[in-house]
């Protein structure tokens, strides 16, 4: 993933990323993430992906459903897809904007122990490219309890506490 050096370039750490490899066990398939070798137009695709969520996240679902049937649930396996190339033969492959569905089943397919070090590509990619609160704020959300939600409650419950007080 990342490695972190002991220099410092107007105020701002320099950072090397290291290769790193995704391997389906069952059907043997490798993808690489490497920093280093990711085209513009792949960055691109990421952050797009990363906008929408960040939309749909302020927009809101009144649903679970809403959720799933949009593919927001899906969001790091989506900016996955964008980030991740297929390795053969040793050696990873040049992006291919018609494999993105591809890859994107290959990302699914991943086991649940490969989730920490995917999403530690994804953060890698955004905080290489200035988006560090950005990613942040999205796992944040996703991990976390949004803010506002608990306001809201909060804010709902002592309107009607107070409209069922003996003295309102």
């Amino acid at each position: 993933m990342k490695k972190q050096v002991e220099k410092n370039v107007l105020d701002t750490q320099e950072i090397q990323y290291l290769p790193t490899d995704f391997t389906n066990p069952t059907t043997g398939e490798t993808y690489r993430y490497d920093f280093e070798r990711l085209s513009t137009a792949q960055g691109e695709f990421a952050e797009e992906v990363m906008e929408w969520k960040r939309e749909q996240l302020q927009k809101g679902a009144s649903t679970f459903n809403e959720i799933t049937r949009s593919g927001g649930a899906e969001w790091l396996s989506a900016v996955a897809s964008y980030l991740l190339v297929p390795v053969q033969n040793g050696v990873a492959q040049n992006f291919d904007e018609g494999r993105v569905y591809e890859t994107q089943v290959f990302v699914k397919g991943l086991p649940i122990k490969e989730y920490q070090r995917l999403k530690g590509c994804v953060t890698d990619f955004f905080t290489a490219t200035g988006k560090q609160s950005a990613i942040s704020q999205l796992l944040q959300n996703r991990n976390g309890v949004n803010a506002k939600d608990i306001l809201f409650q909060l804010v709902t419950a002592n309107l009607k506490d107070g409209a069922n007080s003996p003295s309102a």
